[in-house]
Parts: C-alpha cells; sequence; structure tokens
C-alpha cells in the first residue's frame, strides 16, 4: 500500500467528521446536515483506497451489500418489514423509489468497520457472524436517536420500534456472513477507524444536540 495513503487516510477521516461536529453544533444543524452525502462519498473512497490486499474481492463484498441494503430499505418503507415504518428525509441525497442510493453504501461500512473489529478478537467464523452483527447493533443505536434531527429518516409517531433493531440484527447477519466468506483474507487499515469515528461522532452529536 502507499505509504501516503496509510498515513493520511485516517487524518483526513477524522478532520472531515470534526469539522462536521463542529458545524452541526456551533453553526448550522441543517446546513451541515445536507453535506452528510458528501461525507459519506469521501468515506466509501477512502476506504476503497485504504484496501491492501484484493481489490476485487472488496468488489465482491461491496456490490452484494450495497444492493442488499438499498433493497432491504426499499422493502422497508413499502412494507414496514423488516425494521418498522419510516421514511426518509432529504439530507441523505438522491433517491431511487424514495430511498437514498447513499444508504447501500451506509450499510457496507459499517459491515466492513463491524467485520473487522470482531476478526481481531475472535477467531470462530460463526461466532465473527453474531458479534459483528452486535456491533452493528449498538453503533446503530445513537446514529437513530439523530436521524429525525439531521433529516435523515423518520419514523412513525418519532418512536423507534423494537423492531428497527431486531431487523438491523438480522440483515447484518446476513452481511456479516458475506463478510466473513469475501474477506477471510483481506486487510483494510481503516475500516475499524471508520467505524470508531462515526460512533464517537454520533455520540457527541446526542450529548450537544
Amino acid at each position: 500500500m502507499n505509504r501516503y495513503i496509510k498515513t493520511y487516510t485516517v487524518p483526513i477521516l477524522i478532520l472531515f467528521h470534526f469539522i462536521g461536529l463542529i458545524g452541526m453544533v456551533f453553526i448550522n444543524l441543517e446546513r451541515f446536515a445536507a453535506l452528510s452525502i458528501y461525507n459519506l462519498l469521501l468515506s466509501v473512497i477512502l476506504i476503497f483506497i485504504s484496501h491492501a490486499s484484493s481489490q476485487f474481492n472488496f468488489l465482491k463484498l461491496f456490490i452484494p451489500v450495497f444492493v442488499l441494503g438499498y433493497l432491504v430499505e426499499l422493502l422497508g418503507i413499502i412494507t414496514g418489514f423488516p425494521f418498522g415504518n419510516y421514511h426518509y428525509g432529504e439530507a441523505l441525497g438522491f433517491k431511487l423509489y424514495d430511498v437514498p442510493l447513499i444508504i447501500g453504501a451506509n450499510w457496507f461500512m459499517l459491515v466492513m468497520g463491524s467485520g473487522f473489529l470482531v476478526r481481531k478478537v475472535i477467531s470462530q467464523p460463526w461466532l465473527q457472524v453474531f458479534a459483528g452483527a452486535l456491533v452493528m447493533v449498538i453503533v446503530d443505536y445513537p446514529i437513530e436517536h439523530m436521524a429525525s434531527t439531521l433529516d435523515y429518516w423518520y419514523w412513525d409517531g418519532n418512536n423507534i420500534p423494537l423492531s428497527n433493531f431486531l431487523g438491523w440484527f438480522f440483515v447484518s447477519i446476513i452481511m456479516q456472513i458475506l463478510f466473513v466468506k469475501y474477506m477471510n483474507k483481506e486487510t483494510n487499515h481503516l475500516a475499524i477507524p471508520y467505524l470508531i469515528v462515526v460512533s464517537v461522532f454520533f455520540v457527541l452529536l446526542n450529548l450537544f444536540i
């Protein structure tokens, strides 16, 4: 891997999230929330160029997770299954059938971060799948509590249902199975830092907004 990529991608990731945090808390919440899509796009690019092994395997995971993430969200807003009844706002950019396309990339990045994190401490693949899915639910919790404030998505009645977290867990299991299959021998130095940065970012937003 190019040493400049390895040196600068983490600071760039932290810097842009820090700017977003300061902007949302102290300057203009709505304006900076509308920039979230660009932060997500930048993060996808950084994680892609930070992949130290097979770019082909990266794409073999990215494509099905992206598609599955989009389709399950589409199913969710149409039927209420498996997450509950909700609809998307405007902050996440271009929508296809009322679902922002970037949401598939968001699923992917959380899968990568959670998968690589649990792999550091758990060796059994089936345990990695369940632990990775659980980590994804934990990370989703503070995001859900800021979603409507940031114009990401809105729950009917402004209540986050338990079905959301159960749905997240079971969808995440499928995605973590794909992660174990395609990332078994892969390395990505930015996946875990991304998960940490995003988690801290949303926890701090919950505290200060």
